[in-house]
């Protein structure tokens, strides 16, 4: 089975963003990781203008976006894990990676979206190709051949490491704060969850119960992280704040 690299760290998959992105950069790079996490923020942050063509377009028009790129020195896909379901878009991923300098892309059969755009049946293209992916089993079911010729990294950041990079841009201090209280017991973090969240904020709606449901935490343990973590409160009234939460949390069990 496959294995790709795995990079932990926001730092590091930058480098590997950047290697690409610089004249003569890496050729064929493949980053796989799970939706939420930020991967395409490291390309619109190198290069606002990058030319990305979305897992939203059919593999007729990824076709006839590829000819409007093809001066592009290189290009990148995002969420493309549908598009590897399609034997055509196998077959123009297989044109793009081979490793000659220049790629000849085919279109065997007749297309209307072709012919109505202006775009031959066949073209080349000296771009570098950047793919962006959820999943490598789908890549590697459908593509495998592909995996042995590119630079492949799994991308898998804990929730720490997303909270310190979410820092950098999102400023609204009672959502972050509140994610800060529950860090520890999160097993799944998203990007996400912080925008959601603020937008619920926002429009007066329960962006607290939001998270918990999403992290799949019950709201009497938050109250209880949130109990330790108040440093204001004495041991006694910690106590006794302990002692209604076990109640009504028992209370809660018995009716349920």
């Amino acid at each position: 089975m496959f294995r790709p690299l795995t990079i932990v760290t926001y730092a590091a998959m930058r480098q590997y963003v950047d290697a690409f992105v610089k004249p003569d950069g890496l050729r064929f790079l493949i980053i796989v990781g799970p939706p939420g996490v930020g991967k395409t923020t490291f390309l619109r942050a190198l290069c606002p203008d990058a030319p990305v063509i979305t897992g939203a377009v059919s593999p007729v028009k990824c076709f006839c976006r590829l000819w409007e790129l093809r001066e592009c020195p290189w290009f990148a896909f995002d969420d493309v894990d549908r598009l590897f379901r399609h034997p055509e878009f196998i077959n123009i991923f297989k044109c793009l990676c081979q490793t000659e300098d220049e790629h000849l892309l085919c279109w065997d059969k007749f297309s209307n979206a072709l012919r109505d755009n202006g775009v031959p049946q066949s073209f080349c293209t000296r771009g570098r190709t950047l793919i962006f992916a959820n999943k490598i089993g789908v890549v590697e079911e459908n593509a495998g051949a592909m995996l042995d010729r590119a630079i492949c990294c799994r991308f898998d950041p804990s929730p720490r490491e997303i909270h310190r990079e979410v820092a950098d841009w999102f400023h609204i201090p009672e959502v972050y704060d509140f994610v800060d209280q529950h860090i520890g017991v999160i097993a799944r973090l998203s990007m996400r969850h912080y925008v959601k969240a603020a937008e619920l904020e926002r429009n007066g709606l329960d962006w607290q119960a939001y998270l918990l449901h999403e992290w799949e935490i019950r709201p009497s343990a938050s109250l209880a992280m949130q109990l330790v973590q108040n440093a204001t409160l004495s041991p006694a009234e910690r106590l006794r704040s302990f002692d209604t939460l076990a109640l009504s949390d028992w209370r809660e069990g018995m009716t349920a």
